[in-house]
């Protein structure tokens, strides 16, 4: 689960994790209450169902002010950003804007400073039943609407990545639903045209259904043309590839974390998650 990588990641760099788990000792406390009045932790990370954390929110800030990292998406739904003022900092976990990729793609905007694009595509796909081959795709979180499922939501990095990269999303259409066989109660596409401050035309497509799992972004600018593959960890500028570290994803996961706790620059803030909300949101409302 998400949750116990987060929680060896932390370990793996000196930190001590305590769980709160529903299904109660020996996998950890099991309530919220009962961990911090035995423990009393510097940060804590939500990593339960989507639908479950806003009610989780709303607990924790009975008996803690501190630093939380909520993982993607930050809810389901449209609610009031006043559950967030009992903390001290909040952060949603949106660890690919600390992609090695991502990083060299900025490193190079910020010298070669291209101006504003002239398009870009965001892509995610990968077919459902693959994802966890542990258990039935079906009953995933994933696969339900009660839980946040969807690919609006569960593949929410790419509109996290489009606004971050080129500026807030202005929706122009949107076309989705569930159209496979998939057995499943939500969008299994999505597919989202926008503009952005620093993008005159932004396509997003999301979908469960690729066998052949991709993620990649195609930018271009008047004067190059990026492609970036997350999958095989590439960045090329004119076709001629920039160098980029061979970091996985526990160091990307690390990075975030480094970064929330330092409040850096790069993580996904309350407010920025906020407004990504009411994006999703918007977009979930056009879905059929």
């Amino acid at each position: 689960s998400i949750g116990q990588r987060h929680a060896d990641i932390l370990s793996h760099n000196g930190m001590h994790v305590e769980f709160v788990s529903r299904r109660g000792q020996p996998f950890g406390f099991p309530s919220i209450a009962e961990a911090i009045a035995v423990k009393t932790p510097d940060y804590v990370i939500i990593a339960n169902d989507t639908a479950n954390h806003i009610r989780t929110l709303e607990e924790l800030s009975v008996h803690y002010n501190g630093c939380v990292l909520v993982e993607k998406p930050l809810f389901h739904m449209a609610w009031s950003y006043d559950v967030l003022a009992s903390f001290s900092r909040v952060a949603v976990a949106y660890p690919l804007r600390f992609h090695p990729a991502i990083v060299a793609f900025r490193s190079w905007y910020a010298s070669d400073q291209p101006g504003d694009a002239l398009n870009a595509l965001f892509y995610c796909g990968q077919y459902l039943p693959d994802w966890r081959p542990d258990r039935p795709y079906q009953d995933s979180y994933s696969a339900s609407a009660e839980k946040g499922g969807g690919v609006v939501l569960d593949l929410s990095h790419e509109i996290d990545l489009a606004t971050d990269l080129l500026g807030s999303l202005q929706i122009r259409h949107v076309m989705g639903g569930k159209w496979s066989k998939l057995r499943i109660d939500v969008e299994d596409i999505a597919m989202i045209h926008a503009s952005a401050a620093s993008a005159r035309g932004i396509h997003i497509q999301l979908d469960y259904m690729n066998k052949i799992a991709r993620r990649f972004i195609l930018i271009n600018f008047e004067r190059s043309s990026v492609h970036i593959d997350l999958v095989r960890n590439v960045v090329e500028i004119d076709g001629v590839a920039l160098a980029t570290n061979g970091a996985g994803r526990d160091e990307m996961m690390r990075d975030m974390h480094l970064d929330v706790l330092s409040n850096g620059p790069v993580h996904c803030t309350a407010k920025q998650a906020f407004q990504l909300q009411e994006k999703l949101n918007e977009i979930k409302s056009h879905i059929v």
